[in-house]
């Protein structure tokens, strides 16, 4: 919680309640497409139902597949932040035909190992 929260208690009980709970997980599954992160979350009906916007398809079922190959030991790297901007950036211009998405990843790769070496960290 916040620094300066004022009903803590309360605040940890709805947080893990809106996390947790079928009905909740249920319903932000249904209106905004989000995907559960805890493996308990996979078997949450919802993620069975056909989705209206993808011409009813049951496009849960092939992330619910991929979900049990994700190596649990996988971590971002140290400049996630700088990296992700940078592929973002990129891929936009790829996207409007200004570079190539070869170029886009190279400097993509530039800028993430040049932003290492700024941190003092071996970008070897």
């Amino acid at each position: 919680m916040l620094k300066g929260c004022k009903h803590t208690k309360e605040a940890v009980e709805f947080a893990h309640w809106f996390g947790t709970d079928q009905a909740s997980t249920g319903n932000l599954i249904k209106e905004t497409g989000i995907y559960p992160a805890a493996l308990t979350g996979l078997d949450n009906p919802a993620l069975a139902e056909p989705n209206p916007f993808f011409g009813g398809q049951r496009i849960f079922d092939v992330f619910k597949d991929s979900a049990t190959h994700v190596d649990p030991g996988f971590q971002w790297g140290p400049v996630m932040t700088k990296t992700s901007g940078a592929l973002a950036d990129g891929l936009g211009k790829a996207g409007t035909g200004t570079t190539t998405l070869d170029a886009a990843l190279a400097d993509t790769q530039a800028q993430t190992l040049a932003e290492m070496k700024t941190q003092g960290m071996d970008a070897g």
